[in-house]
């Protein structure tokens, strides 16, 4: 229980920091991190094809917990462990810095890849902020929120929406 008492600032800080990027870029999907356990069930595997299977030996470990909002429903998108989650926290701040203070380009790549489960998944770890050679571009034909699309083409909202309606 030790650890779950040094990694709650670090969950704070991210979710203040997943908060401020949801209301700089409502795209983004609200998550909320939370601090659980994984506890093992299975038994361990036997070493031998007929060997008796052994009791867990795995231990409990301390996990951070990424619940997806989407009105009044939560729903578990990942657990991370906590021995990785400070590598993951900086992710976190890495985009951050670049959604609140980034370009208008930076922030609806980032607001777009941030709305996607899959970036919560597995953290977004591959990506290095305005790194041009890892800059990942928002696929052609993807449906994007007008204020998306029009940062993303270099219009304005109002431009999009004319273009769309």
């Amino acid at each position: 229980m030790e650890v779950v008492g040094e990694i709650m600032v670090s969950v704070e800080e991210g979710n203040a920091l997943c908060e401020e990027v949801h209301r700089a870029w409502p795209e983004a999907a609200m998550v909320n991190l939370d601090v659980g356990l994984s506890i093992p069930f299975l038994a361990v595997p036997p070493p031998l094809p007929h060997a008796t299977p052994k009791p867990p030996k795995r231990p409990v470990e301390v996990v951070i917990q990424v619940w997806r909002l989407i009105g009044r429903e939560q729903r578990l998108l990942a657990a991370w462990p906590a021995w990785d989650f400070e590598r993951r926290l900086q992710g976190l701040r890495d985009a951050h810095r670049e959604v609140v203070r980034g370009t208008q380009e930076d922030g609806a790549r980032w607001a777009w890849r941030l709305a996607r489960e899959d970036w919560w998944i597995a953290a977004g770890l591959s990506e290095a902020p305005g790194n041009a050679s890892n800059a990942e571009a928002i696929p052609e034909g993807t449906a994007l929120p007008a204020a998306l699309a029009a940062v993303a083409t270099g219009g304005s909202e109002a431009d999009e929406a004319a273009r769309t309606a």
